[in-house]
């Protein structure tokens, strides 16, 4: 207990390792290797204002022989009720490379809640809440579901502008849709840890390995070189 309330990277690892080892011991699961690259674009409106815009352009390859996987954009509007608090509302879209070779088209709708769970000069939690529905746009239904992210900055005092960052996201289908992979309540898990480096005082950039767990007929574990770029 002394070392949990005193180091709270010791309770994220620990969770982390765990779901490593729960998902390791799944069987009939098959690997991927892939690159994700994305951008968070966020800012007022105008000078003090509390009304925010958000931008998110995304690209992710995979390790097969369409090398390009998926590609979506969101973009939406937000208030901040506290500093690092938010409450926004975006719609986007999704195109996602299938085994077929096919285009699937996604039309998405996102309300998200951004939250400053903790903060010291020690390290900052935050968590990332998001209802998402998800309409492909030559199947029947849409599909719904929620997904939580809780991360973790630890910056490194003797390495200045830069920090340990560690984060889980588990996603959960509130339905299923027939066009939709999983049949279960527990859709995927994705686990991240890495570095983060202030380019500035408002460009944040992460790089560092995430864990990729989905339910499927034939489960997929992915290990991802995962990039993302933050301007506030």
């Amino acid at each position: 207990m002394w070392i949990a309330k005193r180091n709270p990277l010791f309770i994220v690892l620990l969770f982390m390792l765990g779901l490593f080892g729960v998902s390791s011991s799944f069987s009939e699961t098959h690997g991927e290797t892939k690159l994700w690259a994305l951008a968070v674009i966020t800012g007022p409106f105008m000078d003090n204002s509390k009304v925010r815009y958000y931008l998110q352009p995304q690209i992710n390859f995979v390790d097969n022989k369409y090398k390009f996987h998926n590609a979506f954009f969101f973009a939406g509007l937000g208030y901040e009720f506290d500093p690092g608090n938010n409450l926004w509302m975006m719609a986007g879209y999704n195109y996602i490379k299938q085994n077929s070779g096919h285009i699937r088209r996604l039309d998405m709708f996102r309300q998200q809640l951004d939250w400053r769970l903790a903060e010291t000069n020690d390290f900052l939690i935050n968590s990332v809440t998001r209802l998402e529905e998800r309409k492909a746009t030559k199947e029947p239904g849409k599909a719904v579901r929620i997904r939580d992210r809780v991360m973790l900055r630890v910056p490194n005092k003797s390495w200045e502008k830069h920090s340990l960052v560690v984060f889980d996201e588990v996603f959960f289908d509130l339905n299923h849709p027939s066009w939709i992979n999983s049949n279960t309540f527990f859709e995927q898990n994705r686990a991240f840890i890495g570095i983060g480096t202030a380019l500035s005082k408002h460009v944040f950039f992460d790089v560092g390995y995430m864990n990729q767990y989905q339910m499927r007929e034939e489960n997929v574990m992915s290990n991802i070189l995962f990039f993302m770029l933050n301007i506030v």
